[in-house]
């Protein structure tokens, strides 16, 4: 087993410098251990293997040493690891051999936002400075060596040893993965900067400084903080007034930037193939015409785009490698495209209104909240409660008839509001059934469903509760309730999740 960064002192580390939350995420990395040593010891990686899932004995010890947790409910769920060998984006003649090891319990609890920086504050802020350092992390996940023979099957990183070996990406599943690789990578270079402007994007590590002077003691604070944590620094610069960072080249001397030279070469190309198609598909403009306003909109949609698209090509674009973008030119011409398309009657008359619905379970029956009525419907056969709570809410769909529009649903039920939006990670049950029922219903209405939660007093406050203990249908208005616009306003607790068919 091989260690390419040590957690035990990137653990410590992390709380000295107030990240308990993120040392806590990476402390849990530990438990992959002994799953990835049974694992490379009992299976042999062939071709077949890395089609196909996991032994139920090497489940079981993977339960038993807390890597893989499952959900809990009736049904095990069938947990798949396959062993996957991508191609190296920088040298295709080798590659990763990935063994996605995920925790099922961490499929339904969303980690917190990557911090990953908004691009124009990222570019207003590095403009600011005088002088910039830039270097490349290298992946600190774990990995493993392998033996020759199963490198020769697969593709297979060579280490600066000889050695091959292989990653494991995924421990705490695809969806926490990126959090604490972004989140370990911007503590690094923060705790590095200091008082200075510093930013991670991803693994690409950046610091400027008013200084030349300050970006060297920054430059060396990085890599003796790297070497101390076991990480590996690539393509560490030296302080420079210029730099590519991110696809945009900025020059610290003009306080200017533009695009990288490879990324505006795709961008030209990109608004030519635009230019060539629009010859083509009269239809397009056929169907356009039937639409309310569009002799308003059609006129001035052409002009702005053809003035953004053409004042992007011409200063972006231009021949001298000197030229640089002035950045509020270029935000003034996408921001009065912009205005044309919020202006546009006919972008609001094609939009339906969101609609909002409130939906409840119980052992007897469902219960919902559909345009201020109360609707409900006995149950003759008990079924979990969870299952219940998402054929509440395909009830409720149906008796409103939604069609190409979004939907907001409130539930009381927590497990329902995670796994709904997730449901592509649950493995078998009753519950997934449900929920691939429930995407069914809204893919076939080209419904845009969005989750939210409440308390379970304020549900009952709305009447969608009662309506699910009731044994016959009943109406009322849900304005009448005292507790509507509390409802409406702040007893959304959890946000609103969407999903987009």
């Amino acid at each position: 087993m091989k260690e390419t960064m040590p957690l035990g002192r990137l653990t410590r580390w992390l709380r000295s410098v107030g990240r308990p939350r993120l040392a806590d995420h990476v402390r849990a990395l530990h438990h992959v251990h002994s799953f990835e040593r049974h694992f490379i010891a009992t299976v042999l990686p062939t071709r077949r293997a890395a089609r196909s899932r996991l032994p139920p004995h090497i489940f079981e010890q993977a339960v038993a040493a807390g890597v893989l947790v499952p959900l809990p409910r009736r049904c095990r769920p069938i947990i798949s690891a396959p062993l996957k060998a991508v191609p190296d984006r920088k040298d295709p003649s080798v590659g990763r051999l990935i063994l996605p090891a995920c925790r099922l319990n961490d499929s339904c609890v969303p980690p917190d936002p990557c911090p990953i920086p908004h691009l124009p504050h990222m570019i207003a802020r590095i403009l600011e400075n005088d002088y910039i350092v830039t270097a490349d992390l290298r992946s600190w996940f774990f990995s493993f060596s392998i033996g020759r023979d199963v490198a020769d099957k697969y593709f297979a990183t060579r280490g600066p040893d000889g050695r091959f070996y292989a990653h494991v990406r995924g421990a705490m599943g695809w969806c926490a993965m990126p959090y604490i690789a972004c989140s370990v990578a911007e503590a690094i270079v923060q705790a590095a900067a200091r008082s200075h402007f510093a930013f991670a994007w991803i693994d690409d590590l950046s610091i400027a400084t008013r200084s030349e002077a300050a970006a060297i003691v920054a430059s060396r604070r990085l890599e003796r903080l790297a070497r101390f944590l076991g990480a590996e620094l690539r393509d560490l610069s030296a302080p420079s007034r210029s730099a590519v960072i991110v696809g945009v080249q900025v020059d610290l001397a003009v306080k200017a930037w533009r695009l990288a030279p490879q990324w505006a070469t795709k961008f030209s190309e990109f608004w030519a193939s635009i230019a060539d198609e629009a010859r083509v598909p009269a239809r397009v403009a056929w169907r356009a015409a039937g639409y309310i306003a569009w002799a308003t909109y059609a006129l001035q949609l052409p002009l702005a785009l053809t003035a953004a698209g053409s004042r992007m090509a011409m200063e972006t674009l231009s021949e001298e490698p000197t030229a640089l973008v002035d950045f509020r030119a270029i935000s003034r011409a996408f921001g009065q495209l912009a205005s044309v398309i919020r202006a546009n009657p006919w972008r609001r008359m094609a939009a339906p209104p969101t609609r909002t619905l409130v939906t409840d379970a119980s052992p007897f029956g469902l219960g919902a909240l559909v345009d201020g009525r109360q609707l409900g419907v006995p149950i003759r056969h008990l079924e979990h409660i969870n299952a219940l709570e998402v054929a509440a809410i395909a009830f409720a769909i149906r008796r409103s008839g939604a069609r190409s529009q979004t939907v907001d649903v409130i539930v009381d039920n927590r497990v329902v509001f995670y796994c709904v939006p997730r449901w592509r990670s649950l493995g078998a049950g009753q519950l997934h059934n449900r929920i691939c029922e429930l995407m069914r219903l809204c893919m076939r209405r080209k419904i845009s469903l969005r989750m939210g939660w409440i308390p379970t007093e304020v549900m009952a406050a709305c009447g969608a509760d009662a309506a699910s203990r009731g044994s016959r249908i009943t109406s009322t208005d849900v304005s009448s309730c005292s507790e509507h616009a509390e409802w409406q306003s702040a007893a959304l607790v959890e946000p609103l999740l969407s999903l987009t068919f």
